[in-house]
C-alpha cells in the first residue's frame, strides 16, 4: 500500500506539472518517457509488493487449520514454524498464479465472443476449483510443516 501510494503521488505530480494525462485510455505514444517508466514503475512495484504480501499471508495461513483442530497459534509462531520455506511459497505462489491464469483463458474467450452465461458458469467452476484447491494447500502445509508429515 505504501509503495502504490508513493508512485499514485509520483504519477500526480507528473500530471501537474508536465500536463499530461495518465488514464487509461490515453495512447502510449501520448506520454512522456517520464510519465511511461513511472506507469512502468508503479506495476513492477505493486506486483512484487502484492508478491510479497501473499507469500507473508500463504506463510501465516497455517494459523487456519491449526485452529479447526484446536491447537491453534499466532503469527508469530506460525511464521517460526514455516522457517525457510520461502523457495518453496515462492514456487507454489508462481504455479498456482499460472494455473488460475491458464484456466482463466476459457473464461476470457467466452466474454470475447459475448457468451456471458458460458462465461459466469466457466467463472463460477473456477473459482470454485481454487477455493479447493487453496484448502487443499493449506491443510497439506499445516501437515508436512507443522505436524511434520511426509509429501507422498
Amino acid at each position: 500500500m505504501i509503495a502504490a501510494l508513493v508512485v499514485f503521488v509520483a504519477v500526480v505530480a507528473l500530471n501537474t506539472i508536465l500536463d499530461i494525462s495518465l488514464t487509461p485510455f490515453t495512447a502510449l505514444e501520448g506520454l512522456s518517457l517520464v510519465a511511461t517508466l513511472v506507469a512502468l514503475l508503479g506495476v513492477v512495484s505493486g506486483m512484487i509488493v502484492g508478491f510479497w504480501i501473499y507469500a507473508m499471508m500463504l506463510r501465516m495461513s497455517v494459523m487456519l487449520p491449526a485452529a479447526a483442530v484446536g491447537s491453534g497459534f499466532g503469527p508469530r509462531q506460525a511464521l517460526g514454524r514455516m522457517r525457510r520455506t520461502s523457495g518453496t511459497m515462492v514456487m507454489l505462489l508462481l504455479l498456482m498464479s499460472l494455473m488460475a491464469i491458464v484456466m482463466s483463458v476459457p473464461i476470457i474467450l467466452a466474454y470475447a465472443v459475448e457468451l456471458f452465461l458460458l462465461a459466469n458458469v466457466l467463472e463460477f467452476a473456477l473459482n470454485w476449483f481454487l477455493t479447493f484447491l487453496g484448502i487443499s494447500v493449506l491443510t497439506t502445509l499445516y501437515g508436512h510443516y507443522v505436524k511434520g508429515r511426509a509429501l507422498n
